[in-house]
């Protein structure tokens, strides 16, 4: 596996060309949403060495919980028959998630299916090619050697915990126990200061703060006509980012979050006008499909 996307990763380096500094655009940072979902199959390995290879300095992606207590890289809980196929071609049947919830699921049967082959409507320029779920593990080796083979700089790993009080003991482990497992995998690779854990989920957001404080932590909101005031009637604290949707952002909520030392970095923004606008009114960054365009509208 690693000497087969690292030769992927590779070959977009030499039709590409060098990546694109990204102190360019200043303290401004594109984070791979799934590492570059519209480029390369979602959460694969092969889609953050795409972004890496372009030099794309924050990697986002989301962890659940195999049943055999591994932490893999996907963001549905269950093997989705609409992204996933198995291994021989066959596809899943259509409305039978419940079938393949991942915490139900030893990894060895996971590695059964076919993450990368099935086009996706939603990104009908992806390359799509056979992937396996990775582990939280793996994915983070191959990239730290991609990137320290070719030169190119440490990434920051954006990880979204999607823990959720109804999945609890259904679709994931207890939160505490989530993170927990998360955090071991991420202290065994001795990258603390290039992490940021993110989640929707107030409770893994607060446990972190307390056992973890050293992380910085985002939090993710979907919907609010006040987004401050839910993000301070929920945490505890203050966290190092706030990551809404890209919808709820205002200049007045920009100089708000930076008022309190936050950073704001909205989600998912695909379209050129956002991405510059939202760069022109001052977010830090932003979390897009599509990195290598976004890269691109924004030189």
């Amino acid at each position: 596996m690693i000497y087969r996307t690292l030769f992927l990763a590779l070959s977009c380096l030499f039709c590409i060309g060098l990546p694109l500094n990204a102190q360019q655009i200043g303290d401004f940072k594109l984070h791979a949403h799934r590492g570059g979902s519209a480029h390369y199959p979602e959460n694969s390995i092969e889609a953050m060495l795409y972004s890496a290879s372009i030099g794309i300095p924050v990697l986002e992606l989301d962890v659940h919980m195999t049943g055999d207590n591994k932490v893999v890289v996907s963001h549905d809980p269950f093997l989705n028959p609409k992204k996933v196929v198995l291994n021989n071609g066959e596809q899943l049947i259509g409305g039978s998630q419940l079938r393949y919830i991942i915490y139900h699921m030893a990894y060895g049967n996971i590695l059964k299916y076919d993450i990368g082959s099935l086009p996706v409507k939603e990104f009908p320029n992806r390359i799509n090619l056979p992937a396996s779920m990775p582990l939280l593990s793996q994915l983070i080796d191959e990239v730290e050697q991609f990137t320290q083979i070719n030169g190119l700089p440490p990434v920051t790993y954006n990880i979204e915990i999607k823990s959720h009080r109804l999945k609890d003991n259904r679709m994931s482990p207890p939160y505490e126990t989530y993170t927990n497992q998360v955090m071991k995998v991420i202290s065994s690779k001795h990258i603390d200061n290039r992490i940021i854990i993110q989640s929707f989920d107030p409770r893994t957001l607060n446990y972190l703060n307390r056992a973890y404080p050293n992380i910085k932590l985002s939090y993710l909101l979907s919907s609010s006509k006040y987004p401050l005031k839910t993000l301070y009637k929920k945490l505890d604290f203050t966290p190092a980012y706030f990551s809404p949707s890209y919808k709820l952002v205002t200049p007045g909520l920009i100089n708000d979050c930076h008022k309190a030392g936050m950073k704001i970095v909205p989600w998912t923004v695909n379209h050129r006008e956002d991405i510059q606008y939202l760069y022109r009114i001052g977010v830090d960054g932003i979390i897009t499909d599509y990195p290598k365009l976004a890269q691109e509208w924004l030189k």
